[in-house]
């Protein structure tokens, strides 16, 4: 070791800064290799308690590609509910239009008094100080 420090020291600067690169990147690749390794064994350790924790309660293995169609199926079921009372929703909105005034209606959990036209409330309508207001 000795013989190559004093061979280095000899050399011209690039050489001994091409050695220098070399050494930090094998430094560098070595300490990545053992945080891996590390890393790796946290995540398999974290698959053994959360399959230690299931063993216990007693949930047993799902498969992956089960849990991903079961998943689609709950999904698509309740997209179809969403569908369906949508389509309840404009139905029953829809009857609204069609009744004779002063016949109300339960649309989704609201009583509706049909009237010929709808007439939209306005909030400024009733107060009295916005005439006084110079706007």
């Amino acid at each position: 070791m000795k013989q190559l420090i004093a061979d280095l020291k000899e050399r011209p600067k690039e050489d001994r800064a091409a050695f220098a690169g070399l050494i930090a990147g094998t430094i560098a690749v070595v300490i990545f290799f053992v945080w891996a390794t590390f890393f790796i064994r946290g995540i398999q350790d974290d698959a053994r308690v959360r399959a230690a924790r299931n063993a216990a309660t007693g949930e047993g293995y799902e498969n992956p590609a089960a849990m991903v169609k079961n998943a689609t199926e709950d999904f698509s079921d309740r997209y179809d509910d969403t569908v369906t009372q949508y389509a309840e929703f404009n139905a029953q909105v829809a009857a609204v239009g069609q009744l004779a005034p002063s016949e109300d209606v339960t649309v989704g959990a609201v009583t509706v008094l049909a009237t010929s036209t709808p007439v939209p409330k306005s909030d400024f309508a009733d107060d009295s100080s916005a005439d006084n207001s110079g706007f």
